[in-house]
């Protein structure tokens, strides 16, 4: 089980175009069913998690397993190569890269 706070920092350069950026993220969040919460009077808190220096001053969080917490790592892949006959296994579902070993 994982804690996890998910913000979205929207920024504009004027009230109006901050408005529809909202209404536009708030729009595609709702096509996944999920929901917003506005930090109302916590709007510095909210933007000081957002800088990424790994401290979280918002008190909302959900409780995530590993399954569904895994959706938010940016996973990276990396390839090993080995000299001789090697035999074909599998293609690598994240590079799409034959898998060849030898044992």
């Amino acid at each position: 089980m994982f804690l996890v706070t998910v913000l979205m920092m929207n920024t504009a350069q004027t009230k109006q175009k901050l408005d529809n950026l909202i209404f536009h993220t708030a729009g595609i969040a709702q096509k996944y069913n999920c929901s917003l919460r506005r930090l109302d009077y916590q709007q510095e808190p909210g933007m000081m998690s957002c800088v990424p220096l790994g401290k979280n001053y918002i008190p909302i969080n959900r409780a995530l397993t590993t399954t569904a917490a895994a959706i938010f790592v940016p996973f990276t892949t990396q390839e090993l190569f080995q000299d001789g006959e090697a035999l074909y296994y599998d293609l690598n579902g994240v590079s799409n890269n034959m898998i060849m070993v030898d044992r």
